[in-house]
């Protein structure tokens, strides 16, 4: 079972992954004028398929104009087959950089794996494709609840190094890739996934979530 975007994100900022702030989900342009909205905002069709942001299902408005305009033509949409019947609302976040983290398990050897990427924003399966030098990939024997200190500062360091980061920056990617293996482990996860994870001057934030139960 995959969870829509805005209940993935709950169970984030519940386990110490950064979200933008969150305005709600509405399932028509009338709903935006009883919202307390701090704009610029982002509108994402709630579809469970990914390629919305290609099919016009992710969009940023700048004001209630704007907004009223680019989800009147949202709801009008079928994505992949998907009719969209409801928009997540969220704060748009200034973007500096971009990357990918996620858990899952490889089924050739049933170990976890952790992944992460500065490649951002992309389908990572075309960057293991296209790109698998921009991919690392680390499994995890056993199943233990946490990741080990080790792995987590290896792939910190690595997304840190190719992202351009600082130091300090470096430990709150840490601290996610962390709290999202966490996370996958807590909730029994097949999928949990960051992508993109956004760096922005106040820190990364998760704007996409994944997790597939």
């Amino acid at each position: 079972m995959r969870l829509y975007e805005d209940e993935a994100k709950k169970i984030f900022a519940s386990n110490g992954i950064p979200i933008p702030d969150q305005y709600g989900v509405i399932q028509s342009p009338e709903e935006l004028n009883d919202l307390r909205v701090d704009y610029p905002v982002m509108l994402k069709a709630m579809v469970l398929v990914g390629g919305r942001g290609k099919a016009g299902g992710v969009k940023k408005a700048n004001n209630l104009q704007e907004a009223k305009a680019q989800a009147e033509q949202m709801f009008g949409l079928r994505i992949k087959g998907y009719p969209v019947n409801k928009i997540l609302l969220e704060k748009a976040v200034q973007e500096i950089g971009a990357c990918y983290i996620g858990a899952t398990m490889d089924p050739t050897h049933f170990n976890n794996v952790m992944i992460v990427s500065a490649s951002g924003g992309v389908e990572i399966e075309t960057v293991a494709k296209e790109r698998p030098e921009a991919i690392y990939k680390v499994e995890v024997p056993g199943n233990e609840a946490e990741l080990p200190k080790n792995t987590v500062e290896k792939l910190a360091g690595k997304l840190a190094k190719d992202l351009g980061v600082s130091a300090s920056v470096s430990q709150k990617l840490a601290d996610i890739i962390s709290n999202v293996y966490a996370l996958y482990q807590a909730a029994d996860a097949k999928i949990c996934e960051i992508n993109p994870l956004i760096l922005t001057p106040d820190g990364p934030v998760a704007t996409d979530a994944k997790l597939v139960l």
